[in-house]
C-alpha cells in the first residue's frame, strides 16, 4: 500500500508542475499565491471534515470515504475537465484583470486563469498529506494526544531542546521552497514545451530514487562512525553549498558566457542543472539522514516531552516551514514586481535560514549527546540489574530444586529402608502368629 501510495504521489507531484508552471498565462511565481491562499485552506477544511467523519465512521469506512474524492476528481480531471480547459478557464477575465493589477499580480490572476489546473495542484498537495501522513500513518499516531494551536506554541516555548528542534523543521521548509520556485522558473524558461518540462521532472524523479536509495545506505555509516551531530549538518550543508552556486549561476553567470558555450551550454541551462542537483541531494540527504536524525532526537526525552514535543511540532513547525517560505516570496513578488527581479533577495534570505539552521544544529547536538549518553547508561545498567536478577532468580531456583531433590531421596531412602525392615520381620510375625 505505502508502495503505491508513494507511486501515485511521484507522479502527481511531477504532472501537477507541468500543468501550472508551463500554461499560458502562468508561471513559477503562480505556485507561492497557491500554496497559501488555496492549499492551506483546503487543508484545513479536509482536516475539520476528517475529524467529524472519523467520530461517526469506522477504520475501514473512513479509509473509503477519503480515498474515493481523490478518484472521483482524478477521473473526471482526465475525462472533463482538462479536454474542456479551454472552454471553462476564463482567459479574457484574466487578461483584463492583469491589465488592471499590473504584472505584479501574475501569480493570484493565473490562479483564476487556470483554475481547474490549480484544483488538480491542490489535491496532488492534499495526496501526499492526507493520504500518506493521515491514512497510513493514522493507526500509528491514534494514540497521540493532539494539541491546540495554543498548547503547542507553549511547549515550544517551554524547552530549549524542542525549540531546537522545531527550528530545524521550520528552517527545512523554508529553505527548500525558496530554491525549489525559483529553480522551477528557470526550469519553464529552458524548457518551455510542458512535453519537455515533464520528461525532464521525469528525469529529475529518477535521479531523485536513485540518490536517496544511495544515501539510505550511506546514512547507516555515517550515523554509527561519525555520530548524530554530522549526519545532522549533512542536509543544511549540502542544501547551502548547491543553493550558492544556483544562485551565483543566476546572478553572476553573464561573465561566464563563453566560457560555458565551449562546453555547449548556457548560464540558463547551468543553473537549471545545478538547481536540480540542488533539489536532488537535498531531498536524498532529507530522507535518508534529516528525518531519521529528527526521530532519534526525540528518544532522550521523557515520554511526556516526547509525546506533546512532536505533536507541537507537527502541529505548528510543518505548515510554518511550508508557508513561510510561500509568504517570504509572495512578499517579494508584489514589492519587486518579479520572482526574477526578487532572486537576489531570496539568495540572502536563504543564507541567514541555514545559518540559523545549522546554528540549532550544533545547539541540539550538544544537548542530544549527553542525553543520549545517560540514556544509553541507563539502558547498561538496567539491563546490568536485569541479568543480576535473573541470575539470582536461576541461583535460589536451583537451590529449592536441589533441596526437594535432597528431601525426596531422603524420603525414597526411609521408605525402602522401612521396607526392608517389614520384609525382614514378616517371617517371625507370621511364625508367632501361626504359634
Amino acid at each position: 500500500m505505502f508502495f503505491c501510495i508513494l507511486f501515485n504521489y511521484t507522479i502527481l507531484r511531477d504532472t501537477k508542475d507541468v500543468l501550472v508552471v508551463t500554461a499560458k498565462g502562468s508561471s513559477a511565481e503562480i505556485i507561492p499565491f497557491l500554496k497559501t491562499w488555496v492549499n492551506l485552506p483546503m487543508a484545513v477544511g479536509f482536516m475539520l471534515l476528517y475529524t467529524k467523519l472519523a467520530d461517526v465512521l469506522s477504520k475501514e469506512a473512513l479509509f473509503y470515504a477519503v480515498i474515493f474524492p481523490f478518484i472521483a476528481f482524478f477521473g473526471a480531471f482526465a475525462y472533463v475537465l482538462y479536454p474542456m480547459r479551454d472552454a471553462i478557464h476564463p482567459t479574457a477575465l484574466a487578461d483584463r484583470l492583469l491589465a488592471a493589477l499590473g504584472p505584479s499580480f501574475l501569480g493570484p490572476v493565473a490562479i483564476l486563469r487556470v483554475w481547474s489546473f490549480c484544483l488538480f495542484y491542490v489535491m496532488a498537495e492534499l495526496w501526499g498529506s492526507v493520504v500518506i501522513s493521515v491514512l497510513f500513518w493514522g493507526f500509528a499516531n491514534q494514540d497521540k494526544p493532539k494539541l491546540s494551536l495554543g498548547e503547542s506554541m507553549k511547549v515550544l516555548l517551554s524547552s530549549r531542546y524542542v525549540r531546537d528542534l522545531a527550528t530545524l523543521v521550520v528552517a527545512y521548509g523554508i529553505s527548500i521552497n525558496l530554491v525549489e520556485v525559483t529553480w522551477k522558473s528557470k526550469l519553464k524558461a529552458q524548457f518551455p514545451s510542458p512535453n519537455e518540462y515533464s520528461s525532464f521532472m521525469g528525469d529529475f524523479s529518477t535521479a531523485t530514487g536513485i540518490a536517496t536509495f544511495t544515501m539510505m545506505l550511506l546514512g547507516r555509516v555515517i550515523l554509527r562512525k561519525f555520530g548524530w551531530g554530522v549526519a545532522a549538518t549533512i542536509t543544511p550543508a549540502v542544501l547551502l553549498l548547491t543553493g550558492v552556486g544556483f544562485f551565483s549561476l543566476i546572478l553572476f553567470g553573464e561573465p561566464l558566457t563563453p566560457l560555458m558555450t565551449k562546453f555547449g551550454m548556457t548560464p540558463l541551462l547551468a543553473a537549471v542543472y545545478v538547481g536540480a542537483m540542488q533539489n536532488i541531494f537535498s531531498k536524498s540527504a532529507k530522507y535518508s539522514l534529516f528525518d531519521p536524525c529528527k526521530e532519534m532526537a526525540y528518544i532522550p526525552l521523557d515520554e511526556d516531552m516526547k509525546v506533546k514535543g512532536k505533536a507541537a511540532i507537527d502541529v505548528v513547525c510543518n505548515p510554518l516551514g511550508k508557508s513561510g517560505g510561500a509568504l517570504i516570496q509572495q512578499f517579494m513578488i508584489l514589492s519587486f514586481g518579479s520572482l526574477a527581479n526578487s532572486t537576489p533577495y531570496l539568495g540572502g534570505i536563504l543564507l541567514v535560514i541555514v545559518l540559523a539552521w545549522l546554528g540549532a544544529v550544533r545547539s541540539l547536538d550538544s544537548q542530544f549527546s549527553p542525553l543520549a549518553k545517560q540514556e544509553l547508561e541507563r539502558e547498561k545498567m538496567l539491563k546490568a540489574k536485569t541479568i543480576e536478577t535473573t541470575a539470582q532468580v536461576a541461583g535460589t531456583g536451583n537451590g529449592s530444586l536441589q533441596e526437594t531433590l535432597s528431601s525426596e531421596n531422603s524420603a525414597n531412602g526411609s521408605t525402602i529402608k522401612q521396607s526392608q525392615e517389614s520384609e525382614s520381620t514378616t517371617p517371625e510375625k507370621s511364625g508367632q502368629q501361626a504359634q
